[in-house]
């Protein structure tokens, strides 16, 4: 076998979560800290499905402590993993509000509101305020994902990535997300 390079574990973690062996990613996750290998905001990312799946909220407050010390408390992906953890764990206080001023001067955006509704589906409500110097605009937007759709590992995550993205869209920011056949043409 190659010398356990972070890709190598990272594969590993994603590999176990992707077939749901929940406890064995966790456990892949803590040897590769035990043996001294750098992480990553992608080891991190991978990580979190599992430990929100298993809805181990002690240990999601412990990576969320590593990822304040190594540094990537500013990346959105971790941010989004994160939120999920708490949201799958059903600890609404203590959610870990991904907050846009870390990344974009002026931008606050937050999660109003998770929906487990019992035809299935995941609706997240996404709140985004711009401040500007003459003072603030915000919009709110849904977005809502099946939980029997088998292609979606995490579908609080696919729903707050909806519910983002529509949000954006209605400041005017990616707007060619929604618009593919006029993409094609430019």
């Amino acid at each position: 076998m190659p010398e356990r390079d972070t890709v190598l574990w990272n594969s590993m973690i994603n590999g176990l979560v992707k077939n749901c062996c929940y406890d064995e990613s966790v456990q892949v996750f803590r040897d590769m800290i035990a043996q001294g290998v750098r992480l990553d905001s992608s080891t991190v990312t991978v990580v979190l499905p599992a430990v929100a799946e298993l809805q181990e909220l002690r240990v999601g407050m412990g990576i969320q402590c590593l990822t304040l010390k190594i540094g990537f408390n500013r990346c959105v992906y971790v941010l989004t993993g994160l939120n999920s953890l708490y949201a799958k764990c059903g600890d609404s206080e203590d959610v870990v509000w991904v907050d846009l001023k870390l990344l974009f001067s002026g931008w606050c955006g937050e999660i109003r509101d998770v929906i487990l509704s019992d035809n299935g589906t995941v609706t997240v409500v996404y709140h985004l305020t711009v401040r500007g110097s003459d003072g603030e605009a915000y919009r709110e937007s849904t977005g809502t994902v099946s939980t029997t759709d088998g292609s979606i590992s995490d579908p609080v995550s696919a729903a707050e990535e909806n519910a983002f993205c529509k949000v954006c869209a209605r400041f005017g920011l990616g707007l060619y997300l929604y618009h593919d056949d006029q993409t094609t043409s430019m």
